[in-house]
C-alpha cells in the first residue's frame, strides 16, 4: 500500500477541490472557472472566475510532551473576476461564496481511518482591490488559516 501524503498535502488538496465545486445556484453567485497555484500572477489568469492559491508557509510549534505538532498552515486565495460596472457587488458575492464554500468542511477532508485532516479552516481577512490600484480585473485576497496536528515522526498522521 504507498504511502499517504503529508497532512499538508491533503488539506492543500481539499481547499483547492473545494474551490474548483464552487458552481452557481441555490447555494452560491459564482461559477469558479479556474483553481491554480500561485505560479503565475493574478493578473495572468485567463479563464474568470479563477482563484490562484498563495501557500504562505506552515509555522510548526510543539503541542506537548507526545510529539504531536500543532501547525497553522497559511495561504492567500486571489478570486480574481472580470471588472465590469457591477464588479465590487460580484467580487464580494465571490469571497462569500468562497468564505461559505471553505465552512462546509472546516477538517479540511478525513483520512481513511476517519480522522479530520485539520481542526479548523478560519478566514483572517478579506481585502478588496479598490479603484485607485488600477487593475484590469476585480480581485478579493482573503487570507486562510488551517490548524492541524501530526506526527513528529509521522507527517502523514493526522490527530
Amino acid at each position: 500500500m504507498p504511502a499517504l501524503e503529508p497532512v499538508e498535502s491533503r488539506i492543500l488538496d481539499n481547499l483547492k477541490s473545494t474551490l474548483a465545486a464552487i458552481t452557481a445556484g441555490a447555494d452560491y453567485y459564482t461559477s469558479v472557472l479556474k483553481v491554480h497555484d500561485m505560479d503565475q500572477g493574478f493578473l495572468q489568469a485567463r479563464e474568470l472566475p479563477a482563484i490562484c492559491v498563495e501557500h504562505k508557509g506552515t509555522p510548526e510549534e510543539p503541542y506537548d510532551s507526545t510529539g504531536l505538532v500543532m501547525a497553522n498552515s497559511i495561504v492567500d486565495l486571489y478570486c480574481v473576476a472580470p471588472k465590469t460596472p457591477t464588479w465590487r457587488r460580484d467580487i464580494l458575492r465571490f469571497a462569500a461564496d468562497v468564505k461559505k464554500a471553505l465552512r462546509v468542511d472546516c477538517g479540511r477532508g478525513v483520512t481513511p481511518d476517519g480522522q479530520a485532516n485539520a481542526f479548523d479552516t478560519t478566514v483572517d481577512n478579506t481585502v478588496l482591490a479598490n479603484e485607485a490600484d488600477g487593475f484590469p480585473v476585480a480581485l478579493a485576497r482573503l487570507e486562510v488559516r488551517v490548524t492541524f496536528r501530526y506526527l513528529f515522526n509521522d507527517p502523514t498522521a493526522a490527530f
